[in-house]
């Protein structure tokens, strides 16, 4: 999530363009809402005593952070793969701000894992920087099926250790 964070400043020009359009997905949500900035507030302290233990060994932190830097990179070369392949003409900074958007407003307790809310920002986002809706719509769905897909050997992984009742570490 904090390497999501970086991709954030490559939103703004999206988050404006869709406030003076009046794009529907954002008008409907209320920023000054006391639920919402709660919930804020509660994701910070959190977030702080998160960060509380890694401050012991901040060498671990960065390198944590460096490689979700790695990842986040990858994914976002994937998408704007695909992307091109679906005659999406767009950039690689504008993958990234539509990603680094639809990620945080997944986080939006409003549905199960951002299902339809996340295909529904990258319909209109993409469609805002000029893409086909038809083409908007599916590469929301290869993305999905590729988030899904990189998902799986984890959910494997998981169910093999609950089955066995331990951590999932070898100790031979």
């Amino acid at each position: 999530m904090v390497g999501m964070v970086f991709v954030i400043p490559f939103s703004l020009p999206l988050i404006n363009s869709a406030l003076s359009s009046g794009l529907g997905i954002f008008s409907s949500i209320t920023f000054a809402n006391a639920r919402v900035i709660r919930s804020i507030r509660n994701f910070a302290a959190r977030l702080w005593e998160a960060v509380a233990l890694w401050v012991k060994d901040p060498m671990s932190l960065l390198i944590a952070l460096i490689t979700s830097w790695f990842g986040v990179a990858c994914y976002l070369a994937a998408v704007w793969v695909c992307a091109r392949g679906l005659d999406i003409e767009v950039s690689l900074f504008d993958v990234a701000g539509v990603t680094g958007l639809t990620y945080f407003l997944t986080l939006f307790p409003i549905s199960i894992n951002g299902y339809g809310i996340r295909e529904l920002g990258v319909i209109a986002l993409y469609t805002q920087l000029g893409a086909q809706p038809e083409a908007a719509a599916a590469l929301a769905l290869i993305t999905r099926v590729m988030l899904l897909t990189v998902s799986l050997p984890g959910a494997i992984w998981l169910g093999r250790v609950m089955k066995q009742g331990g951590s999932g570490i070898r100790q031979d």
